[in-house]
C-alpha cells in the first residue's frame, strides 16, 4: 500500500476464526466429525460459505459449544458476540431483520445505473426526461417502462428525522421513491435525495405517469399529505385507497387515499417484504436499498428500525411496493403509449381487510406507527 494515500487510521478487522485459540479439539471417538451437530449450525456453516468464510471441524465445535453453553443457543447472540464480517459486527446493536445471506444474494444483482435523469413535462400528458450528473435529487434508471406493463410507485417522504435522535449533528432521512415492474418483479427505478417536497410530488407524479401510469401511495406520514394532494390536483388516475375492516370504499374520503403505517399496517409491512427478501422474489439493482436492509434491526423491545444513526427510507419504500403489488389491481392495459387511448377515470382501490376484531373504526385507522409504544 502507498503510505502517501492513507489519512488518518487504517481500519482493520479481525474475526473470531482469525484466532487459534477459538477452536476445541474433537472427541477422540469423534472420527472427524463433529459431535451434536444441529440443522442451526449446519445452516450457520453454510452461511459462513456464502461470505467467504470455511471453518474447520475444530471451529465448528468451538461454535457449537460457545452457542449451547454461553448463549443459550441463541445464533443471532453468538453472532453479536463471535462477528465473522465486519458486517456481521455491525449488528452488534440488535439482532438483523435481514439475514445476511439473503442480501448477500440479492446484492449479486445491484450494478451502477444506466442514466441520472429527472423527469419534466413541456405540456400536460406529455411527460420527458433530461440526464444529469448526480445521483441524489434524480432517478437513478437500471431499466425504462415495457409498454403495456403494470407497475406500482411508492414514496417515503422526508420529515426531517434525525438518524439519530440524540444527536443534533447526526444525518436527516431522506425522501426515496421507486417503481417495480409487477411482471419481472425488480425494482428499474430508484429516486433519492432532500428536495423540497412539492418537487418530490412533482417527480414522482411524472415517474409514475412515464411508468404507465403506475398505481402509486405516498406514504401518509404528516408531509405526505402534501404528496397526496398534488397528486390530487394533478388528477392521477391511479391512487391506493385504503380499506376499512368492513371493505367499504369511500371514493370522496380523501382521508383513505394513499398508504399509512399504522400499528396493525406496519406488520405487514415487514414481514411481507422479510418473505420475499427470503424466497429471493425481488430483484433490486440500487446498493443503497441493500446497505439499509443490513441496517435495519430488532431493537431490544423487538421493534423493526434503522439502527441508531442510519435511516429506513429505502427499506420503507421497497416494502410499500410490496403492498401496493399485492393490493392493487393487476391491469396490462395501463399503457400511455397509446395516444389515442382514452383518459382513464379516477379509480381509488381498497386494500387488504385487517384481522384484527378488537380494534376498528376510524380511531384504529388514524393510530400512526409512533403511537406504538402507547399503544402497547
Amino acid at each position: 500500500i502507498d503510505p502517501t494515500v492513507l489519512r488518518g487510521d487504517l481500519p482493520i478487522f479481525l474475526s473470531w476464526q482469525d484466532f487459534p485459540e477459538y477452536q476445541t479439539a474433537l472427541p477422540k471417538d469423534a472420527s472427524g466429525k463433529v459431535p451434536g451437530m444441529t440443522p442451526e449450525m449446519e445452516d450457520y456453516v453454510k452461511e459462513g460459505m456464502a461470505m467467504g468464510v470455511s471453518l474447520s471441524p475444530e471451529q465448528i465445535y468451538f461454535a457449537l459449544l460457545k452457542v449451547q453453553n454461553k448463549c443459550g443457543g441463541d445464533y443471532d447472540l453468538f453472532k453479536q458476540e463471535y462477528p465473522r464480517t465486519a458486517r456481521e459486527a455491525e449488528i452488534a446493536t440488535g439482532r438483523m431483520v435481514f439475514r445476511p445471506i439473503h442480501l448477500d444474494i440479492m446484492e449479486k444483482s445491484c450494478r451502477p445505473p444506466m442514466f441520472n435523469v429527472e423527469f419534466y413535462e413541456p405540456e400536460p400528458g406529455k411527460v420527458k426526461y433530461r440526464m444529469v450528473n448526480h445521483r441524489v435529487n434524480s432517478w437513478s434508471v437500471w431499466r425504462w417502462p415495457e409498454k403495456n406493463r403494470s407497475y406500482v410507485g411508492f414514496g417515503d417522504v422526508a420529515e426531517g428525522v434525525l438518524s439519530d435522535p440524540n444527536d443534533a449533528k447526526s444525518d436527516p432521512d431522506r425522501s426515496v421513491a421507486a417503481l417495480m415492474d409487477r411482471v419481472r418483479h425488480d425494482v428499474p427505478i430508484v429516486y433519492y435525495g432532500r428536495p423540497e417536497t412539492l418537487e418530490f410530488a412533482d417527480q414522482f407524479i411524472m415517474a409514475c405517469k412515464y411508468f404507465n401510469y403506475a398505481w402509486a401511495s405516498p406514504e401518509m406520514n404528516s408531509i405526505g399529505h402534501a404528496v397526496l394532494d398534488a397528486f390530487k390536483r394533478a388528477d392521477y388516475p391511479f391512487i391506493y385507497q385504503r380499506e376499512k375492516k368492513e371493505e367499504e370504499v369511500q371514493r370522496e374520503d380523501s382521508k383513505k387515499l394513499g398508504w399509512k403505517t399504522t400499528v396493525l399496517t406496519r406488520k405487514s409491512l415487514i414481514a411481507d417484504l422479510v418473505k420475499v427478501v427470503v424466497e429471493n422474489e425481488l430483484v433490486v439493482y440500487d446498493i443503497r436499498v441493500i446497505e439499509e436492509m443490513r441496517k435495519f434491526i430488532y431493537d431490544s423491545k423487538g421493534k423493526p428500525r434503522a439502527s441508531n444513526g442510519e435511516h429506513d427510507d429505502c427499506v420503507i419504500t421497497v416494502a410499500g411496493l410490496i403492498q401496493l403489488h399485492q393490493r392493487c389491481p393487476f391491469d396490462d392495459d395501463l399503457s400511455i403509449a397509446d395516444e389515442d387511448e382514452e383518459p382513464k377515470e379516477n379509480k381509488p382501490i381498497a386494500g387488504q381487510v385487517d384481522m384484527y376484531d378488537d380494534l376498528d373504526g376510524d380511531d384504529l385507522d388514524d393510530m400512526m406507527y409512533e403511537d406504538m409504544e402507547d399503544f402497547e
